[in-house]
Order: C-alpha cells, then sequence, then structure tokens
C-alpha cells in the first residue's frame, strides 16, 4: 500500500536525523556560530524552517527565518541587520537566524560573487555584530560556490547537514541517469575545489565528523579525475572516522561510495561485500521499508549487472521498485525510474516485448509528474531509442534519438558530457544502418566535448576513440581503425590498468584491428578464422583470452599468416 503521510509527515520522517543534528548544533552553539544545511527544493527549505520554527522541546529558542533574493546584495552583514530592527528579540532567548533565499546573489556560475568576497573580507566583523548562531539554507550548487569564494568564511562552518527530497532535482537526474550515461562522466572539480578541500582539511587534524565529511568529498573529487587509489584513501579515511565515531548512517554512505570506486574499476569482488553490508547497515537503522534501502538494493543489482549476473539482477530490481511503490505510491519520479531500470535490464537481455511497454510506462510518468523538459524524461526517450535500434527498428529510433539530444542540450547547455555520450548515441544509430559519412563527424564532435571538459587522459576519451576505430574498421580503413585503437589502449592502460574489463576488450580490439591489416578483411571473417584456429588447436571455450593468444600468433607467426592470406586468395 502506498504510504499515506502528508507531505509535511512524509518530510519530517525522512529528514528526522538532519532536523535532530540541527537542533543540537543550536542547544550546543554560543554567540556567532556557522553552519549550513543544503536544501535543493524551495519546498523542502520552507518545510525545515516551518518545523524548526516549530519545536517546542526547548522554548529558550527564538527562530528568525530571513529570507533575501536580492541579485545585486553585496553586504549581507548590513542587511541581517537592518532586517534584525524590523524583529522584536524576546528578552533571555537565544537567537537562531535562518538565512535563505541567497542563492539567487551567489548565482550559478561566474567568478568571486561581491556578497561571497566581502563575506570573505568580513568574517571577524560578524562575531562582534551579530554574535547569534546562523544557519545557510541553500541548494548544492550554492554551498559550493560558497566554499569556493568565501573559504575563510565557509571554515567556520561548524555543521552541514543535508535535507533528503522526495522529488529528483535535474541535477540529480542526471546524476541518475543509466543508459544513456557513463559512469565516468562526472565534469573534474577544479583545482581551487582541490586547494580549498586540502586546507579546511589541515584545519581539522583530528577524528571528526567535519574531518570524516571532507575527507569524503576529497574522495568524490579524486574520483571526479579518475585518481582511484587517492580517492580511496580518502573514502577509507573517512570510513573509518564514522566507524570509530559509530556514525552508522554515514558509514553506510561511505560503504557505497567505497563500492562504487570498486566497480568503476572492475573489482566486483570487493564491492560486493561492501554493497551487502551497506544494505544491511541500513536495514538495520531504518528498517525494510524506507527509501535508502531501496537505494541499496538497486545499488547492488547495479553491481550483478555489470557482471552479467541477471539472474540475480531482476528479483533485486523488482524488490527496489515494489519497495518504492509502497512507500512513495504508484505515481513518483523515484518509481518512473525504477521502471525504467527493469525495462533496461530486459533491453540489454534481448527480452524487448517485455521492455517496450515499461519504457513507454515510466516515459508517460515521468512526462506526467516532472514536465516534458526533464532530464529523467531525456533518459526515456534514449533508451526507447536504444530498444527500437537494437530490434532494427531504426526509423522509430532515430527521431527519439534526436529530441533527447536536442532536450539535453536545451537543459544541460552545448557544453556537458551528457550531451557528449548523446551524440554517440545518435552516431551509433547512423553507423548501424552503414550510414558512416553522418556518423563519423557526429563520433568526432563527440571526442572533441570529451575531450574538452574531460582532459585528454580520461577513460570516457578512450571509448569516443574506440567509437571511431569501430567505424573506421567497418569502412576498411584497417590502418586507422588500429592506430585509433592503440591510442585508446594507452588510456585505458593509464587510467584503469591492465587488468579493468575496458582495457581487457581495447586490447582485444587492438589485435583484432592488426589481423584485419595484415590481412585486409573484415570483423565477421577475423572470428570465423579464430573460430576455426581454436577447433585445430583443442580450444574448447573461445574466450577473451583465447583470442587474445590466437591473435597474436597471427600477427606473430610469418608461416601462419602466410597459409591465412593464402587461403583467402584462393577463396576470393
Amino acid at each position: 500500500m502506498p504510504s499515506t503521510n502528508s507531505p509535511e509527515e512524509a518530510f519530517l520522517l525522512r529528514n528526522a536525523e538532519a532536523l535532530e543534528k540541527i537542533a543540537i548544533f543550536v542547544d550546543l552553539s554560543e554567540g556567532f556560530t556557522v553552519g549550513f544545511v543544503e536544501a535543493n527544493l524551495e519546498r523542502d527549505r520552507n518545510l525545515a524552517i516551518q518545523a524548526l520554527v516549530s519545536r517546542r522541546d526547548n522554548p529558550e529558542i527564538q527562530w528568525i527565518p530571513l529570507y533575501f533574493d536580492e541579485r545585486d546584495l553585496r553586504y549581507l552583514i548590513a542587511a541581517i541587520t537592518h532586517a534584525l530592527q524590523q524583529v522584536e528579540l524576546i528578552p533571555n532567548q537565544k537567537v537562531v537566524l535562518l538565512l535563505s533565499g541567497l542563492e539567487k546573489t551567489i548565482g550559478g556560475y561566474g567568478d568571486y560573487p561581491p556578497l561571497l568576497s566581502n563575506l570573505n573580507i568580513a568574517r571577524d566583523a560578524y562575531a562582534h555584530k551579530l554574535p547569534y548562531p546562523m544557519l545557510f539554507l541553500l541548494p548544492s550548487y550554492a554551498m559550493t560556490r560558497f566554499a569556493r569564494f568565501a573559504p575563510d568564511f565557509w571554515a567556520w562552518k561548524s555543521i552541514e547537514v543535508r535535507l533528503q527530497s522526495d522529488i529528483l532535482t535535474p541535477a540529480q537526474s542526471v546524476a541518475e541517469m543509466h543508459t544513456i550515461a557513463n559512469d565516468w562522466k562526472v565534469i573534474p572539480v577544479t583545482q581551487a575545489r582541490f586547494d580549498l578541500l586540502h586546507r579546511l582539511i589541515l584545519d581539522y587534524p583530528q577524528p571528526s565528523l567535519t574531518r570524516a565529511d571532507l575527507l569524503n568529498q576529497l574522495g568524490q573529487a579524486y574520483k571526479s579525475h579518475i585518481n582511484y587509489a587517492k580517492a580511496e584513501q580518502a573514502y577509507k579515511e573517512s570510513l573509518d572516522i564514522y566507524s570509530t565515531l559509530n556514525q552508522l548512517s554515514e558509514k553506510a554512505e561511505l560503504l557505497n561510495n567505497l563500492a562504487g570506486l570498486y566497480l568503476l574499476q572492475g573489482r566486483y569482488a570487493e564491492a560486493e561485500p561492501l554493497y551487502k553490508q551497506a544494505l544491511l547497515l541500513r536495514q538495520e537503522l531504518l528498517g525494510d521499508r524506507h527509501p535508502d534501502v531501496a537505494i541499496s538494493i538497486n545499488n547492488l543489482a547495479g553491481l550483478y549487472k555489470s557482471q552479467g549476473r541477471y539472474a540475480e539482477v531482476e528479483p533485486l530490481y523488482k524488490q527496489a521498485l515494489l519497495l518504492k511503490q509502497e512507500l512513495l505510491g504508484d505515481r513518483h519520479p523515484s518509481v518512473a525510474l525504477g521502471i525504467n531500470n527493469l525495462a533496461e535490464l530486459y533491453s540489454s537481455q534481448g527480452r524487448y516485448a517485455e521492455a517496450e511497454p515499461l519504457l513507454k510506462q515510466a516515459l508517460a510518468l515521468s512526462q506526467e509528474l516532472l514536465g516534458n523538459k526533464h532530464p529523467s524524461v531525456a533518459v526515456t526517450l534514449n533508451n526507447l531509442a536504444m530498444l527500437y535500434s537494437s530490434q532494427g527498428r531504426y526509423a522509430e529510433a532515430e527521431p527519439l534519438y534526436q529530441k533527447a539530444l536536442a532536450l539535453l542540450q536545451e537543459l544541460l547547455g552545448d557544453k556537458h558530457p551528457n550531451i557528449a555520450t548523446s551524440l554517440s548515441n545518435l552516431a551509433g544509430l547512423y553507423y548501424s544502418q552503414g550510414r558512416y559519412a553522418e556518423a563519423e563527424p557526429l563520433y568526432q564532435q563527440a571526442l572533441a566535448l570529451t575531450q574538452e571538459l574531460l582532459g585528454d587522459l580520461h577513460p570516457s576519451v578512450a571509448t569516443s576513440i574506440n567509437n571511431l576505430a569501430e567505424l573506421y574498421s567497418s569502412q576498411g580503413r584497417y590502418e586507422e581503425a588500429e592506430s585509433k585503437a592503440q591510442a585508446a589502449l594507452a588510456i585505458y592502460l593509464s587510467e584503469l590498468g591492465k587488468n579493468h574489463p575496458h582495457t581487457l576488450n581495447s586490447l582485444l580490439s587492438v589485435k583484432v584491428f592488426r589481423v584485419q591489416n595484415l590481412l585486409q578483411c573484415d570483423t565477421p571473417t577475423v572470428f570465423a578464422i579464430l573460430k576455426d584456429l581454436a577447433q585445430h588447436t583443442n580450444i574448447t571455450t573461445l574466450d577473451t583470452e583465447a583470442m587474445l593468444y590466437l591473435l597474436e600468433a597471427i600477427a606473430t607467426n610469418p608461416e601462419l599468416l602466410q597459409t591465412l592470406q593464402q587461403s583467402m586468395s584462393r577463396e576470393t
């Protein structure tokens, strides 16, 4: 049965822990103290303020909400002072300021917002002129800019909490894209962000919640740069601190983060026990019926899907979907996402008749709940197009790919990694139809955009290069294909190591293209040769290792190469 809680009750249940942390912060604060609350939706911000103001457990606190939305606001201290003149302060009560609306002044791009520059410079004045605890309620992007452009003020932060929402923001929807997104496609953080995190970590040398939170952010920053070794180190230290301080909710989050890092590296055996541990921990803390439990179930299913363990994936996806429906009702964005996940699984198994109605259901639900202009709609359009393409229904797939690309460009702008993915998807459709002249410029555009956004050594760049290599191979441009594949392999080796699945697949591509170049034959012919050689050499399973061995033998054994060339010459 769907939850019958009102939106206000559901919000309080979802954020009980965060609100309790805020209350403890206020109880312990004396004089000027700073805290930050991440609230990505205006509704959640207002509900949080309402919940805090209406608390009755400490009647000696006077909560004062102040809303500032002037885009050209420069001096916050003056604005707060002026606003407080309009408020009757109650004697002998602790004043706590709840500051919101400042994201309009902070903005989402550009350098040094004047408000933050002045905050940084005038930090010391606040302790004298405004001797009150103050909480900034801001969306995540504004908090990131706050930390970057007012680092000295930010360093005074005593608490940082995140409000959990039941509705995906556009940014979260992009982050949770499934088929359309590449797990690596996160824009690397700036050097300034690294410098800030390292400086703040030095300010908190002893194990504490603040240090653990900063290390978690540092791990995410290193992950965005594909520096997995340093990301792992930061995550592990953060996990150790949370474990020592018995912060079990945060521990579960770090277990998921570390498992996700291992998943990216193909370290499946190490990722699985961490995902399972996070799931069990959340079940112990929250019970079996909680949205975070559904997230952990999805994470475990995603791991199994990466390993091709489809029989184990399907019941987990179904369990997570049923849990979301029970907790959130049938008409909810997270339910649409769960339906999309199950459909994408069926599609990857070739169960197209089961996948198509689910994708159409997810699309209709996303459009109804989120409107036609939302990243989740673009994701489902893309997945439906991919389904049609897999069935050879190219005329139906093309307009959907084009619509998804146009929608993402409108929502994200032209300079975003998911635009590169969408360009590659459309190029792949043209490639499948033999429309090579249309596919090549799109692949090249996707490659250039990925290099610009993520750097020349990012694994996503290697993926884009491999796409071009496959295209050249299909056109008989075998020497160019081999050269591109070698470039992609060098990136994978450098960034992911020799044992990563993508590295092994790339090595196989290099050797296939080399044999194609030597024999001047297409890919099906190469694999027919490998199958024949396997039979003659008593190789029973033609797996990746066997194919690599046989391809190397062809390329390095002149007699075998000559025999194959003569055989092909007789056949023609």
